[in-house]
């Protein structure tokens, strides 16, 4: 028996051929046509909803007492107040939130005052009062030193007063000490409102 040598790859048989698979969509194709057909239906429920809600807006009143649209309403109310009656409330409401502002920042010296008037000494003057936000600057005249000390004890002592602090201390030609004083007093004594 003579040896054969099979030196070619080829198979000599036919080999079934696999049928071709006769599928027209693919599964991407189906995703697609599903995503395609999701945003339709969605696209279509949207155009709805504002169809319905233009319907809403836009519905004129009937007369019959049944509920108007937002447009005509909004019409017969400004139709029944007046546009004058608005216009001067509007005014009114502006002018009142002036007046509330001012209020707020307006400041009381009433109470500072009294203050001083119950806390200087009998020995110590002053003669001239600045105020600048929430400081009070004041200059005056003390018989002397020892006084000027008594004061500023006296003014650290109140609570009214966060802070005083002397300054500028000097002798005028009568042996007097002037003197230049800084006190920042707490915010709720020079509040209109608070007083």
């Amino acid at each position: 028996m003579p040896i054969q040598n099979q030196s070619s790859f080829i198979p000599r048989e036919n080999v079934g051929l696999r049928p071709r698979r006769e599928s027209t969509m693919g599964i991407m194709m189906m995703i697609a046509l599903i995503i395609v057909g999701l945003s339709l239906f969605l696209f279509a429920g949207a155009y709805s909803y504002r169809y319905v809600l233009d319907l809403q807006v836009n519905k004129p009143c009937a007369g019959d007492g049944t509920a108007c649209g937002l447009k005509a309403t909004v019409e017969n109310t400004r139709r029944n107040l007046g546009i004058d009656s608005i216009n001067r409330y509007n005014r009114l409401d502006k002018k009142m939130k002036v007046a509330e502002s001012l209020i707020n920042s307006h400041t009381n010296m009433v109470p500072l005052f009294d203050l001083l008037e119950r806390l200087t000494l009998h020995t110590v003057r002053f003669t001239k009062l600045d105020l600048d936000g929430d400081k009070v600057f004041l200059e005056g005249v003390a018989v002397g030193y020892t006084d000027l000390a008594a004061q500023l004890k006296v003014l650290e002592a109140s609570n009214s007063l966060r802070g005083a602090v002397f300054s500028n201390l000097g002798l005028d030609q009568s042996g007097n000490v002037t003197f230049s004083l800084e006190l920042v007093p707490v915010p709720s004594l020079l509040a209109y409102l608070a007083n």
